[in-house]
């Protein structure tokens, strides 16, 4: 209505693509809260039906990625993998401590080992947080491991990702509960 230049086409052409994109763009309505981020339809539609965890296939590339806590935050780690244009979530595990029992770095290391041998010795992909640590661990343990920071930016970019792999269909996601929330 505002721009008759615009065709028509065009825009619906743009709604069927990325709904949440075209209200913004087009119709100047703004989120809020989690649907501002990730629309909750988009990622329940993208959930598995089972199994929560996919085994490991032979010949299949894998990357765990994982996001160290301590004691406050939890200490996460991703299993996934990619068959051409989609994007599977194999397995999530995570790890709570407290101020009085932290995580305990060295079995936490041992099952990210283990997990990076049994998914065809998978790369792990840690962040910037006790990064050395991390890596001079996993590396005793024979796997790779390489630091990546979190930085805005990559934090922005990673979430656009998933946002276009949620709304395009290209992503699915285990049943985990916390993952979902």
């Amino acid at each position: 209505e505002m721009n008759p230049r615009i065709d028509a086409s065009f825009l619906k052409r743009q709604r069927l693509k990325d709904p949440e994109a075209f209200a913004r763009e087009y119709e100047a309505e703004f989120p809020t809260g989690v649907a501002a981020a990730l629309e909750p339809a988009l990622v329940r539609a993208a959930v598995r039906a089972d199994p929560d965890v996919l085994p490991p296939k032979p010949y299949v590339s894998y990357v765990i990625a994982t996001d160290p806590g301590f004691v406050h935050d939890a200490f996460t780690l991703v299993v996934a993998h990619r068959e051409g244009e989609r994007v599977f979530v194999d397995l999530v595990r995570g790890w709570h401590g407290t101020r009085a029992a932290p995580v305990p770095l060295e079995t936490t290391l041992d099952t990210i080992a283990e997990l990076a041998k049994a998914y065809n010795g998978a790369q792990v992909i840690t962040d910037q947080s006790t990064e050395a640590a991390i890596r001079q661990g996993l590396t005793r343990r024979g796997v790779v491991a390489v630091a990546r920071a979190w930085t805005a930016d990559r934090a922005a970019s990673a979430l656009a990702a998933v946002r276009r792999h949620l709304v395009s269909g290209r992503l699915e996601l285990p049943s985990h509960e916390v993952l979902l929330a």
